[in-house]
């Protein structure tokens, strides 16, 4: 009789862990999608496809740059932004007491 509250809180500990790194998770997912929206749409680029590729974009910024467009540099800085926030969100799939939690909610590497 005395191990049922043990066990009761601890599954009520694991489950709330899964919804907190679940949250977390797609949180940060939801930052890079907006911020990569963003700037797509600031740069008037052609959609990107659903893997996420941004060297269409990284394309883009470079031949503002070349040709001296006044934004470009401010650009640069907002898609150095998105490569942290994706290298933030790949991080956070891959270590190790979080992948599981990814792994059953179904979140994969960008």
């Amino acid at each position: 009789m005395g191990f049922i509250p043990i066990l009761l809180t601890l599954a009520g500990f694991i489950l709330l862990f899964g919804m907190v790194v679940s949250y977390s998770i797609n949180q940060k997912k939801e930052q890079y999608k907006a911020a990569l929206l963003g700037l797509q749409q600031k740069l008037v680029a052609e959609p990107l496809d659903k893997t996420g590729d941004i060297t269409v974009l990284e394309r883009d910024i470079q031949s503002l740059l070349v040709t001296g467009h006044p934004d470009a540099q401010t650009f640069k800085r907002q898609l150095g932004q998105i490569k942290l926030l994706k290298h933030q969100y790949n991080e956070l799939v891959q270590t190790k007491p979080y992948s599981l939690v990814a792994k059953l909610t179904g979140q994969r590497v960008i």
